[in-house]
């Protein structure tokens, strides 16, 4: 808005080329800004893919021990945190892609980024659902699992006694054998 020509006395200030410089100034800082912040969402876009492809992985992992077990469990405690704040990684995503849109040119998404772009929410949302058909599973195979070391439980215990009684009437501790009789029994104990 500043006019091409300036009079200050004798002097004539022209402001047509600073104007011009001006105005490339700020489309070169405008392409460098977006070409940032386009880096920025397409990282943090890949990121969450990621980490739901991960995480995704490591749910259809088949628990067949106790090990596994924790280990299912760590990522479904892991995910149902994510869950409450997934929200707030996702809206600045979203809002970088619309700035990117609304003040730049078409074409700056390729098509692999819109498409994920579009379907983040629904792959977060299968995501969740898999999460809550594992603990669904879990959870059926709780029963049969507390029934299994309940009866193990109830071997082990019996296994003890017998051991006990075993002990005591032939170990190392039974009056009048010899040392090296108590060696050898303590070393089968």
């Amino acid at each position: 808005s500043i006019n091409s020509n300036h009079c200050i006395g004798a002097l004539m200030l022209v402001t047509t080329n600073l104007k011009i410089q001006l105005r490339n100034e700020c489309r070169q800082w405008k392409v460098l800004y977006s070409s940032k912040v386009h880096e920025l969402a397409k990282e943090k876009t890949y990121n969450m893919f990621e980490y739901m492809r991960i995480t995704t992985n490591k749910l259809n992992r088949k628990v067949e021990s106790l090990d596994d077990l924790k280990f299912v469990m760590n990522v479904l405690k892991d995910i149902r945190e994510r869950e409450s704040n997934i929200e707030m990684e996702f809206a600045p995503i979203m809002d970088m892609y619309a700035m990117l849109e609304r003040y730049l040119p078409g074409g700056i998404s390729d098509k692999d980024e819109v498409e994920q772009r579009s379907t983040m929410r629904q792959t977060w949302r299968k995501l969740i659902d898999l999460a809550d058909s594992v603990t669904t599973s879990l959870g059926d195979d709780q029963v049969k699992y507390k029934k299994e070391l309940v009866a193990d439980i109830r071997d082990f215990s019996s296994e003890i006694k017998v051991f006990g009684i075993d002990y005591r009437e032939n170990g190392p501790t039974v009056v009048g054998i010899k040392p090296k009789e108590a060696v050898k029994r303590l070393a089968k104990f």
